[in-house]
């Protein structure tokens, strides 16, 4: 602005001189001095002056700023550091968005009470924090504004990494419960570990089920379905469920084992072997029912049990080994519907040998005493002895002292069972052959006869002289006969009165056999 003035005679020249002085403590403070001077053509002059002083007072206008405050969803980042990078960004924000009628450039004019320790812990990860930023002119002139920083939790836990827990297991009605448990513990575990949440570093203590034993559903036998539903929470009450089956089936047929005395030792298939004694031909079985075996269930107390009894075959029993031949089968089925079958083959059978009766006893016997073979019967506990074989041994030519005569009685049953039993004659030849004399006058005298003639009677008679050797037969009970002699032989004593008689005369066969 330019000042006017008038002169009474007129103006020879004009001067203005103008100075600024700045206010070092704020960049938009300054006093500007000016001064006007004007001289006339005659050297008069006149001066005038105007200072002008600028000053800053107005703070700086946030109203073209965005609403600070901020909320968001807690990722499992550090909250402090989330809370810092908000706390930076907003004060670069402010630095742009800033205006004001002197300043134009807020660039370090931002200023916050950010502290981590005004940070309120929430839930998990989650929390908040208020902070006040301060923008200063650099005159002086401060406009402030707070802001709040809040991290919140409303995601629930994620179970798409959890395998499916649902279980089928096979029934043991002693441990359904114990297993089932175990089952429901193992489930927690693993959701603890399997589910994730952006705000919870561990879900540890946060997973709940309804589990109840109970609650199984009545099948067959002790079987069942439970089915659980498992919550899983994060610390901010966010919950997820999640339902598992456990199933309980039975597909194992009962056990039979054999508890009857007679079939105790044996297993399903083998054979009872029973002997038979006198029950031909109305035999029956042993009596064998439901009660011959116990059925052993995993799942069921009520097994029923059913016995067949079946008659195969009346054998041969010399070809077949068996009289008669049975088949017993137990059949147990559970309530479930599973059965299992078990079975032994019984056969009737004679496996005793029949008994001799009147075999005597070994012994030894002159050879020519030798008794005729005795009549010897046989009995069989079951089936009949039918027919006995004897058979006598020869004895070797020869000598027979000291040689054995085997008598041998053999019987056999029906059954091919045999009995044999010997008899043993030792055989004893102690004495000579005898001879038996022939001669008509002498025929049937024993060995060892004397006779006596008298002298004034005729003496000797004549036929005694004319014996020989083929007047006797020479008999031996035993053996054969090796040597004969015949001899005729005359004593003449020499005193009569003493011996007894005139003469005596000794005919004598002789003969050895072959035991000598």
């Amino acid at each position: 602005i330019q000042p006017q003035w008038t002169d009474n005679c007129g103006i020879a020249d004009t001067l203005a001189i103008s100075s600024i002085a700045l206010d070092t403590s704020c960049p938009n403070a300054y006093v500007i001095s000016r001064s006007w001077t004007v001289i006339d053509s005659c050297g008069n002059s006149t001066s005038v002056g105007q200072v002008i002083t600028v000053q800053d007072t107005v703070a700086p206008d946030l109203s073209a700023c965005a609403a600070v405050d901020t909320t968001v969803q807690c990722t499992g980042l550090d909250p402090i550091m989330l809370a810092m990078e908000w706390d930076t960004a907003n004060i670069s924000a402010f630095e742009q968005c800033a205006t004001d009628n002197c300043t134009q450039d807020f660039d370090g004019l931002v200023t916050s009470d950010f502290d981590e320790a005004n940070f309120v812990a929430g839930c998990g990860l989650t929390g908040s924090i208020t902070v006040t930023y301060t923008i200063d002119d650099g005159c002086g002139n401060t406009s402030s504004v707070t802001a709040t920083f809040e991290i919140i939790d409303t995601i629930a836990p994620d179970l798409s990494q959890c395998p499916v827990l649902d279980t089928t297991v096979n029934c043991n009605f002693a441990t359904n419960e114990m297993m089932a448990e175990e089952w429901d513990s193992t489930n927690i575990a693993a959701l603890e570990v399997c589910a994730t949440d952006g705000c919870d570093t561990s879900l540890v203590g946060l997973v709940t089920s309804d589990y109840d034993f109970g609650n199984l559903t009545d099948e067959c036998g002790a079987t069942g379905e439970l089915t659980v539903t498992y919550t899983v929470s994060d610390e901010c009450g966010n919950s997820t469920t999640f339902q598992a089956t456990y199933t309980i089936i039975d597909t194992t047929a009962p056990e039979i084992v054999f508890v009857d005395s007679l079939i105790a030792d044996l297993e399903s298939g083998e054979t009872l072997f029973v002997q038979c004694f006198g029950q031909d031909p109305d035999w029956s079985p042993p009596v064998l029912d439901e009660t011959a075996v116990d059925a052993i269930d995993s799942c069921d107390m009520n097994v029923v049990v059913e016995f067949t009894e079946e008659l195969l075959d009346e054998g041969d029993c010399a070809e077949d080994g068996y009289i008669q031949q049975w088949m017993c089968t137990w059949t147990a089925t559970d309530e479930c519907g599973n059965s299992a079958s078990a079975f032994i083959i019984m056969e009737l059978v004679d496996t005793i040998a029949p008994v001799l009766e009147g075999v005597p006893n070994d012994t030894t016997l002159s050879c020519d005493a030798i008794p005729a073979p005795p009549e010897v019967t046989a009995t069989d506990e079951c089936l009949c002895a039918c027919g006995i074989d004897f058979t006598e041994s020869e004895l070797q030519p020869g000598c027979v002292d000291g040689q054995v005569l085997l008598r041998t009685w053999t019987v056999m049953d029906k059954c091919g069972n045999i009995t044999v039993e010997t008899q043993r004659i030792t055989l004893v030849d102690d004495r000579g052959p005898d001879y038996v004399i022939t001669h008509p006058e002498l025929a049937g005298l024993p060995d060892g006869t004397t006779l006596t003639y008298e002298c004034n009677s005729g003496g000797i008679p004549d036929y005694f002289f004319e014996l020989s050797f083929e007047d006797a037969i020479i008999v031996d009970a035993c053996s054969g006969i090796t040597e004969t002699g015949y001899s005729a032989d005359v004593y003449t004593p020499q005193h009569c009165d003493f011996e007894g008689f005139i003469e005596k005369w000794t005919f004598q066969w002789t003969g050895t056999d072959e035991c000598g």
